[in-house]
């Protein structure tokens, strides 16, 4: 609670700890991480660390669920919304993972970030595609199956 603007910087939880367990009176610390992705970014980065960290979450979420909702007919948009459901699944299992260990560092949050934006480009441009052809979306397309309410981010 003494950095809570700025956090101890990135990578330095386990130095912050020792030095408190040094101004508690102890002969050394633990010199462990957190065990908690979301607790170690706010106390290395502070809250707006963790606001930002929250905010591309949310945008990695936000296209597949777009992409999800749409209701284009034809495979590429049927393709499409098979890999949004896998990689969303993805997301939410390392994310659930995320509360019980460090990942704050990882390389699994950023690639599955990046593949979310690529995915998002090809629907933009498979979008854009059936704009320039003038087709629309036939009224006998049935409606997106609906989910389960704990898999709805948008």
């Amino acid at each position: 609670m003494t950095h809570p603007l700025f956090g101890v910087g990135p990578g330095n939880f386990p130095t912050a700890q020792n030095d408190l367990a040094l101004s508690r009176g102890e002969s050394k610390g633990l010199w462990a991480e957190t065990h908690n992705t979301y607790t170690q970014i706010s106390s290395e980065m502070g809250i707006p660390g963790l606001v930002i960290y929250l905010a591309l979450l949310y945008w990695c979420f936000k296209p597949l669920n777009s992409i999800l909702h749409t209701r284009y007919p034809g495979k590429e948009w049927h393709d499409l919304q098979a890999m949004a459901k896998i990689l969303r699944a993805s997301l939410i299992c390392v994310l659930a993972m995320a509360v019980f260990d460090s990942y704050a560092y990882d390389v699994n949050v950023p690639i599955l970030a990046g593949i979310s934006c690529a995915l998002g480009i090809l629907a933009q441009r498979q979008r854009a595609l059936y704009k320039a052809a003038n087709l629309r979306v036939p009224e006998s397309v049935p409606e997106p199956v609906p989910e389960p309410a704990w898999m709805a981010y948008s």
